[in-house]
């Protein structure tokens, strides 16, 4: 059995961390521990969240997100614009709500290897994340904001 550095978290003082990997010192507000040993590092001032899109009959998509930021789980749908149909790859006219508002944004997704990579672009917020299908039709994910949030 080939044995490995173990990568471990130790609580410091005032709320602070040590990595077993280096000893530089990160706030406490920043890391989520996911489990025993791991660990994920999240800006504040960035949105994080998490989706799945479900392609429809005619190529476009329709699917739920949620976030940080903003608590429960809302709609989107996203318009095919230029793409086969056949695959999620291509650009789309993606929709939602936020705080009772509508908002938009061009979605582009790629697959340049063995995962999805998704872009929303718009006047609404700049968002970059990575899917996997998870069957043929249904494709799962998380995000997180390009562009920092106002500070509230």
């Amino acid at each position: 059995m080939k044995r490995g550095r173990r990568r471990t978290c130790d609580w410091g003082r005032r709320g602070e961390i040590s990595l077993g990997i280096r000893q530089s010192r990160i706030p406490m507000e920043i890391i989520v521990l996911l489990g025993e040993g791991f660990f994920e590092y999240r800006s504040p001032n960035m949105t994080n969240g998490r989706f799945y899109l479900r392609k429809t009959d005619n190529g476009n998509l329709l699917g739920e997100w949620s976030n940080d930021s903003t608590p429960g789980i809302f709609t989107e749908s996203c318009d095919l614009n230029v793409g086969s149909g056949q695959c999620f790859c291509g650009t789309y006219f993606s929709t939602w709500r936020e705080e009772g508002r509508a908002c938009f944004a061009t979605l582009t997704i790629t697959k340049p290897g063995h995962v999805f990579v998704l872009e929303w672009r718009g006047n609404d917020g700049n968002f970059d994340g990575h899917g996997m299908l998870q069957s043929n039709e249904v494709l799962v994910g998380d995000y997180h904001s390009s562009n920092p949030r106002p500070a509230a």
